[in-house]
């Protein structure tokens, strides 16, 4: 979301920018989802319905859907974060990620972080 309000700045009403930023990468995301492709979207906030909107677009291309949970630090979190931050781990931790229609979801933090080179979703093996 910054690149596109910042490539967006100048163009549009500034009071325009975050409503255009979304439509533009929620249509971005939809072709690409359309087509088949892999997308990936950092989210800016650890809010249900922020999530909701993309398992929804993807589940109806029939792709799969994966949360990566990159955990800060406890620094890192203000304190009105903290709480949210605390229930989307237990929610991880218990495997409930499903009922919001991901397919596989995972949290990663503390030295996890700095030695992860990239994460490879590999298709199911074909039953012979």
């Amino acid at each position: 979301m910054p690149k596109l309000r910042k490539m967006l700045e100048g163009r549009v009403p500034a009071e325009e920018v975050d409503v255009k930023a979304r439509a533009l990468l929620d249509a971005t995301a939809a072709k690409r989802l359309a087509s088949g492709q892999t997308v990936v979207i950092p989210l800016e906030t650890l809010d249900a319905a922020e999530r909701e909107r993309y398992v929804r677009a993807a589940h109806a291309h029939r792709r799969p859907r994966h949360l990566i949970f990159v955990e800060a630090g406890k620094d890192a979190v203000a304190d009105e974060d903290r709480a949210t931050v605390d229930a989307l781990r237990t929610a991880l931790d218990a495997g409930e990620m499903g009922q919001e229609g991901f397919v596989t979801s995972l949290r990663l933090g503390g030295r996890t972080i700095a030695e992860l080179k990239r994460v490879v979703f590999a298709p199911p093996p074909a039953d012979d």
